[in-house]
């Protein structure tokens, strides 16, 4: 169990179980055998659809964990990407660019990705990189 783990406000509303990723409610006493914190704070949130809901918990505790789970990533909690990082994904452009041989000028979209194909940029080494022709 890491220090960071450990400080995660979930696990005032529940306790971890022997095998890993299990947890018991604190709330309604309902065993889960697997999805760990995530699936714990999605239990206390309520609202998705391949996890029950909490049907003891507190209207405030239900509405703290809905807004954690709904706020989008700060670019901050992404590193910055070192200058070869950004050396191999120009390279990685401009290569790909030069592939298409476009007939006729055209605007280019860059997107980094993460691997859920959301757009941030800055991410670190494991990206995707999406080049498309806007005509």
């Amino acid at each position: 169990m890491t220090p960071k783990s450990q400080a995660d406000p979930a696990w005032q509303h529940g306790r971890r179980l022997e095998k890993a990723h299990h947890w018991q409610c604190l709330h309604c006493d309902m065993i889960s055998r697997g999805g760990g914190i995530t699936q714990l704070k999605q239990h206390l949130a309520g609202g998705y659809p391949d996890v029950v809901n909490c049907s003891k918990v507190p209207s405030e505790v239900r509405k703290m964990f809905k807004a954690q789970l709904n706020k989008p990533s700060s670019i901050d909690e992404f590193p910055k990407m070192s200058a070869v990082t950004i050396m191999r994904l120009e390279a990685a452009i401009t290569t790909r660019m030069q592939n298409l041989k476009p007939a006729s000028e055209l605007h280019w979209s860059i997107s980094i990705t993460n691997e859920n194909g959301c757009i941030i940029p800055n991410l670190n080494s494991n990206m995707t990189v999406a080049v498309a022709a806007v005509a």
